[in-house]
């Protein structure tokens, strides 16, 4: 029997479902209520918020036979506006085999003849819905020929034609583009939004999980709700007993607490030596330097909110671990970039 990664088995069938972004779900079930759906729609934002989910999401609302028939009949609440998930255009979106929604992920079919392909499509008439949707997923990535065919098709796209596109880098997507959508600018998941969502889960895998180890998972994910889900659906299944914070250190490679506190403690002190000996320690225990570097950041960051004092020696801690490990890319030996900080901030002392 195959197994379903959390962030599919849940991903959401409602707006009223999706996780932390209100300021988008509203305006479409607004355009959906008013039928007022334009022709063609940019979501942007962090890997992981949502992009793609409220696209989908989007396009079945569109093309829900249900809900187009109360809309026709009486104005309904704002709250009101959701797809049906019983006709058979919604069952179609649902099992994922609906024929007039066409996908594309511009990462890998990004030439003009993909999009002079979809030009070629654009005008045949939908064979059960009411629109035919592309979604472009990482709509950046096009050429510059493929951009300029795209252009021509959305200054005169058929009626029964709606374009949604997807994005992490908005800035990349020429502005002839931006000029012929409607842009959402999807926002970095609260950390306490990402906790609650997490928890929800987990009761609903009846597998017991600790805010602790809840957390972890939050600092780790960076604001991403799917990476968040990912990784909550990894300790689950390998603790299907329930995870605790101890759990999802060992799973995930982060340092003990304590030694996070000592290396926090070494670069005030500008203690060099003591600092690698805790870096080493870090190691050998098989921690991860990079989220120790960002545990530091993170300790630090509160300490200086809770007090509401402005230390000059932590913001510089914190800006120099940031910017350690600017990606997620390896580095020859990975400890690398945290002990080039630690030498460049414990370096200073000299100068004072």
């Amino acid at each position: 029997m195959s197994h379903l990664v959390l962030y599919r088995k849940y991903r959401p069938r409602l707006f009223q479902e999706v996780v932390g972004q209100p300021h988008v779900v509203t305006v479409l079930q607004n355009a959906l209520r008013a039928r007022r759906v334009a022709h063609a729609y940019l979501f942007s934002g962090l890997r992981g918020t949502g992009k793609t989910t409220l696209a989908r999401l989007f396009a079945k609302a569109v093309n829900c036979q249900l809900l187009s028939k109360q809309l026709h009949k009486e104005p309904l609440a704002v709250s009101a506006v959701e797809p049906c998930n019983h006709c058979a255009v919604c069952n179609d979106f649902n099992e994922g085999c609906a024929p007039d929604f066409i996908e594309m992920d511009a990462a890998s079919t990004r030439g003009i003849d993909d999009i002079r392909e979809l030009k070629d499509g654009v005008y045949i008439a939908p064979l059960k819905a009411e629109k035919k949707v592309y979604l472009i997923d990482e709509v950046h990535m096009l050429t510059k020929e493929a951009f300029n065919a795209l252009l021509k098709t959305l200054e005169e796209p058929p009626d029964h034609a709606l374009f949604l596109l997807a994005t992490t880098e908005p800035e990349k997507v020429p502005a002839t583009i931006l000029s012929r959508v409607t842009h959402f600018v999807l926002r970095r998941v609260a950390p306490e939004v990402i906790q609650d969502r997490l928890e929800a889960l987990a009761k609903h895998e009846k597998i017991s999980l600790a805010p602790e180890a809840a957390r972890v998972v939050v600092l780790l994910a960076e604001g991403s709700l799917r990476d968040a889900e990912t990784m909550l659906g990894t300790l689950l299944d390998a603790f299907p007993e329930g995870v605790g914070e101890s759990e999802a250190r060992l799973v995930f490679g982060l340092p003990r607490a304590e030694l996070t506190r000592n290396l926090r403690h070494a670069l005030l002190a500008r203690d060099r030596a003591r600092a690698f000996a805790i870096v080493n320690d870090s190691l050998v225990e098989g921690a991860d330097p990079r989220i120790m570097a960002r545990m530091v950041v993170e300790d630090l960051r509160w300490a200086w909110k809770a007090q509401n004092f402005t230390n000059i020696a932590g913001l510089d801690i914190m800006q120099k671990l940031a910017h350690a490990y600017p990606s997620r890319a390896e580095a020859i030996a990975p400890e690398l970039p945290l002990e080039v900080a630690i030498i460049e901030l414990t370096e200073e002392k000299d100068s004072d």
